[in-house]
């Protein structure tokens, strides 16, 4: 078979390099593809995307992104007819994958990582159970929502990256920033995290962040030798497990710091009317899935307007004591035990291909 993966978010960039680098251990008579890759994840795998992908948050960015994603749909079903793909893996992005599907049947599709069921209305597992022929989750707790014929549990990738941190830390002293992986949250949340850095000079502070993104915040805070770039390359989970504390955007990034056991806040600010959509569409009081879960606010969540330089200073500098770090960090453990993440596990994927191999 011609089997291509499709990755469109910089989570589903990690999980996909992950797979194929995986698969390329195992001896199936595939041709394998990718598509939103950086960079070829081995030599074995072709990257065929030439087109510049946009991650993009928000229904009113899709909206305003319509053109984009018409061509990059016209795109990749040019792809698919040139390469003779027969099966597509989506990681992530579920919303595209079904867009793409409702224009391009032809040929078999997975998802990897599927929407998240339990915040979400169910209709999404509906529409993969009826035309998908797997689902590989990396939560059990939507298991209950997939026919049991086509899903499979591989746990999470990142639970196999993560380094640990030595949770004795006494006080803040290396504090993490993660401003986002898309333009627009790197631009809207630099103001803030910057007033924040000039209002408490106490830290050391370390930027975690896309190459793209290096020159304008090295730019930013020229002079300043409190300020560290770290670009997401081989070492990034060993760097993180050397903060003692992290400012974060909403994202994967969470689970990763909840993983190596770093206490830190999350924070999302977006446009009014993305905030309208997220509440009726979503049945959850949280954005952390660790908070989801746990049911009650394990990492603390900054929104919207709480999310200023004075309210990050007020709540750092309230629990930069070894008592409330330890429990934090705690709470972060009982929580990830309660999720139920497992270690990443391959099999189910690749038993699959032995059955067409």
């Amino acid at each position: 078979m011609n089997i291509l993966f499709v990755a469109l978010e910089e989570s589903g960039k990690k999980i996909s390099d992950k797979i194929l680098k995986d698969l390329d251990n195992q001896n199936l008579k595939h041709t394998y593809y990718s598509f939103g890759l950086d960079q070829q994840a081995t030599s074995n795998i072709k990257e065929v995307n030439e087109m510049k992908i946009k991650p993009i948050m928000g229904f009113f960015q899709v909206v305003g992104n319509l053109r984009y994603i018409l061509n990059l749909r016209k795109y990749m079903i040019s792809l698919v007819e040139k390469f003779n793909i027969d099966h597509i893996f989506f990681i992530d992005s579920f919303d595209y994958s079904r867009f793409f599907y409702k224009k391009f049947n032809k040929i078999k599709f997975s998802q990897i990582v599927g929407p998240s069921v339990f915040i979400w209305k169910k209709n999404k597992a509906k529409f993969i159970n009826d035309n998908f022929e797997n689902i590989f989750s990396i939560f059990l707790a939507d298991r209950k929502y997939y026919n049991p014929n086509i899903y499979s549990y591989i746990g999470h990738p990142l639970s196999s990256n993560v380094v640990p941190k030595n949770t004795n830390t006494k006080i803040i002293k290396n504090l993490g920033i993660f401003l986002g992986s898309r333009d627009q949250e790197v631009f809207n949340n630099l103001k803030t995290i910057s007033n924040f850095i000039n209002n408490s000079s106490n830290y050391n502070y370390f930027f975690f962040t896309l190459p793209k993104y290096e020159s304008l915040i090295s730019n930013h805070f020229i002079g300043n030798s409190k300020i560290h770039i770290y670009l997401n390359h081989d070492d990034y989970y060993l760097n993180i497990s050397k903060l003692d504390f992290a400012i974060a955007c909403s994202g994967t990034v969470h689970l990763e710091l909840s993983l190596s056991y770093i206490p830190h806040l999350i924070f999302y600010n977006t446009n009014f009317l993305n905030i309208l959509f997220f509440k009726f569409f979503i049945k959850a009081k949280f954005i952390s899935l660790l908070n989801i879960f746990a049911e009650k606010e394990v990492v603390k969540e900054f929104l919207q307007n709480s999310f200023n330089s004075n309210s990050l200073k007020i709540y750092i500098d309230s629990i930069n004591n070894k008592k409330d770090l330890d429990k934090i960090t705690n709470d972060l453990k009982i929580s990830i035990r309660k999720f139920n993440i497992n270690h990443f596990n391959l099999t189910p994927v690749i038993d699959y291909l032995k059955r067409f191999s």
